[in-house]
């Protein structure tokens, strides 16, 4: 049943997007910077994991925001009807991970691009 109401129980609504956006932001912050030190400056890790952070939790924030509009709300009257968070958080964890998996390879071979000897492919 679609309620065509966007601020029909946006508190929990805002508080699951906050708290999961949080947690992405650093785990994907996080795994870039440590997967960058290895081959960069401390300095470059940290601008590389803050870059991958800011997309991955963008990315979550985006299509939660679009299910939202589409009526699929996390705390909504209907919850005993269909899982509502459950695809939620499955459709905004897979456009983070794909997100930040593509700002990290992207970074990781910028990096690697310039720091490996000129005969290796």
């Amino acid at each position: 049943m679609f309620h065509n109401d966007l601020l029909n129980a946006p508190g929990v609504y805002l508080q699951f997007v906050g708290l999961f956006s949080a947690a992405i932001f650093l785990v994907a912050g996080m795994t870039s910077a440590v997967m960058t030190v290895q081959i960069a400056s401390v300095r470059q890790a940290t601008l590389y994991g803050a870059i991958t952070a800011v997309i991955a939790a963008i990315a979550f924030i985006g299509v939660d925001l679009v299910m939202y509009v589409l009526g699929w709300r996390v705390g909504h009257i209907d919850f005993p009807e269909r899982p509502t968070m459950t695809i939620v958080m499955g459709l905004g964890l897979l456009a983070a991970a794909l997100a930040g998996g593509t700002t990290i390879g992207i970074l990781v071979e910028r990096v690697y691009s310039r720091t490996r000897p000129s005969g290796a492919e």
